[in-house]
């Protein structure tokens, strides 16, 4: 797996989800606090999927409510 994250994104996404981990255990105590797990999990990776879609100029074209039918 290619990394295709910078350092400094690498490290806040880590610092993310330890805090929300974290939320598990202290303060609110709530099971939503797991979604840590994927922030923690893509900074160890150095990969996030996300960043791999390539969305290009071409592939993409703002409707802006105009109909889809021509």
């Amino acid at each position: 797996m290619t990394v295709n994250m910078g350092s400094a994104d690498r490290i806040i996404r880590a610092v993310v989800g330890i805090v929300l981990i974290a939320l598990v255990f202290v303060g609110p105590q709530t099971p939503w606090g797991w979604i840590g797990i994927v922030p923690l999990a893509t900074a160890l990776m150095g990969n996030c999927p996300a960043y791999s879609i390539e969305v290009t100029p071409e592939s993409w074209t703002p409707t802006f409510g105009e109909s889809h039918d021509k």
